[in-house]
Formats: structure tokens, sequence, C-alpha cells
């Protein structure tokens, strides 16, 4: 049995393939393109879930639901309460 040669793509299926590798929109200087929820306040997690609840009406995404989880982390330590798990 001889090894099968990979088989090039065509210049259409290349020109595609860049396309969807590129950002859609690019970030602009000095921005940046996302906080992560441990690096987040209260303030911003709050402004957070209205934005998610907004665009994806309601709070059932995962998302919205790390977001509730970590809103009640930050309240939590707050108030001094140990951690639940």
């Amino acid at each position: 049995m001889k090894p099968e040669k990979p088989k090039e793509k065509k210049p259409e299926e290349k020109a595609k393939l860049e396309e969807a590798k590129a950002p859609a929109v690019p970030p602009k200087p000095g921005e940046k393109k996302r906080k992560k929820l441990r690096n987040m306040n209260l303030e911003e997690i709050e402004k957070k879930l209205k934005e998610t609840e907004e665009k994806m009406g309601g709070l059932e995404s995962r998302y919205a639901q790390h977001l509730l989880r970590r809103k009640e982390e930050l309240i939590r330590k707050q108030e001094g309460q140990p951690k639940e798990e």
C-alpha cells in the first residue's frame, strides 16, 4: 500500500478558509477583547448581566449562569461568608 498524498486545496477553498480565520471586526488599538469573569468586579458583572439579558432574551445561557455564580461569590465575599462548593 502506498501512503496517500494530501490533496491540494483549490484556490476558492483556500480563500474561504482564510476568510473564516480572519476576525470579523478587528479590535481597536488599546482596547482589550474581553475581560475574564474572575477579573471582573461586582459592578462590571451586573452590567454584563443586563447586556446578556437584553441580547439573549434571558439568563438561561451558560455565560449568564457563570455571571450569576460569580456575582454570588463576590456578594458572599463582601459579607464575609465562607465559600460554598
